[in-house]
């Protein structure tokens, strides 16, 4: 309530994830507890925030084991580095990754050289981003496969902009 100024209630959904590295590697990611590995907005500008420049959306992504630059750490990209941040208007503000008519080459919408890798953390940290900031789970390495990311992820919105 602090980071959003007001009285917030919890979203209905909570996303829990257990990366696996071997389930990885036999079935694509397609697994129970696998992570969003693409970078993505959680809502958009509009959605997160109040026409006068106030957030009324914050994601909270807690770890519930260490985190590592192995084992699956999360990455943001800093409002600095995203020209899209507030520009709902733009394709490029949802679709921060498109595969283009190029022999099925994928752009990003953001230098990826901006990403800021979230580790090292411990079990319970609390990490906050505004829900229009672009993030993505890394990926589980062969590294960090005997212990794999944990964690839990909620969103809170301030009550009053329902």
């Amino acid at each position: 309530e602090r980071l959003l100024g007001g009285r917030c209630v919890l979203e209905p959904t909570v996303a829990a994830y257990h990366l696996d590295y071997d389930a990885a590697q036999r079935q694509g990611n397609a697994y129970a507890g696998t992570n969003f590995a693409l970078p993505h907005r959680d809502c958009s500008y509009s959605d997160g925030w109040k026409a006068d420049g106030t957030a009324k959306a914050l994601t909270v992504w807690v770890p519930v084991t260490e985190v590592t630059a192995d084992n699956g750490c999360m990455f943001v990209i800093p409002r600095e580095f995203d020209s899209h941040f507030e520009r709902d208007e733009a394709a490029e503000h949802m679709l921060v990754l498109s595969t283009g008519w190029l022999k099925g080459k994928s752009f990003l919408s953001f230098p990826l050289a901006g990403a800021r890798a979230l580790y090292p953390a411990s079990p319970g940290t609390l990490m906050a981003w505004y829900s229009n900031v672009i993030h993505w789970g890394g990926q589980c390495h062969a590294s960090g496969r005997h212990c794999p990311r944990a964690s839990l992820a909620v969103v809170f919105r301030l009550a009053d902009s329902l």
